[in-house]
């Protein structure tokens, strides 16, 4: 089977196309299930004239996935750097971005530009990754550099966003409930003990 060729068009027409079976409930766990499978590849035929295959678009799916995680690991990892909003991207040194591909492959791809479709990925990815079913490792620390350089609106999360068990920060509008969350304010303060 010849490998499916991605350019930017494409690219964002599959990724519109995703976002749009997510939306229809066809997203039962980590992927789209068949229906959504057969949607995505009739739809972007009928556009482009090419038919790929579930497993070509599976693979495409599983490579925006894997964007997504290490964006979002990454986003946190930055924090305290200077944002460059013309890039969408945190502004780092060579060394910075070597260190920090070794600890989070894939995370230097980001050094030039930040994540493009992130808004389609979010709906894509967000719930699975907020409710603790990505595998992957949590994201590094982050550097000790002391001062705050970035702006709170950098990463396009709150101030004090919630974090998951796997590191991964969660907006506001998160489906997951509960024990996994702490706010980043207070995650390292004694717990106090309620009294009845």
């Amino acid at each position: 089977m010849p490998e499916a060729e991605w350019n930017d068009e494409r690219t964002r027409l599959v990724c519109e196309l995703f976002e749009e079976q997510v939306q229809a409930g066809n997203r039962p766990n980590t992927h789209l299930n068949n229906i959504g499978y057969r949607q995505v590849a009739a739809k972007f035929q009928q556009r482009t004239q090419l038919l790929y295959t579930k497993l070509q678009l599976k693979n495409k799916w599983d490579k925006f996935k894997n964007d997504y995680i290490t964006w979002r690991k990454l986003l946190v990892v930055g924090k305290g750097l200077p944002w460059d909003n013309a890039k969408g991207t945190f502004v780092a040194d060579e060394e910075w971005w070597k260190k920090i591909n070794k600890e989070l492959p894939g995370a230097r791809k980001f050094r030039h530009g930040g994540l493009q479709h992130e808004d389609k990925l979010k709906v894509m990815f967000d719930y699975i990754t907020s409710n603790g079913v990505d595998p992957s490792p949590p994201a590094p620390e982050s550097p000790k550099n002391g001062v705050d350089h970035s702006p709170p609106a950098a990463t396009g999360l709150p101030e004090h966003s919630p974090v998951t068990a796997h590191g991964l920060p969660s907006g506001p509008d998160s489906h997951v409930n509960g024990t996994d969350h702490l706010p980043l304010a207070t995650r390292d303060l004694p717990r106090i003990q309620e009294t009845p």
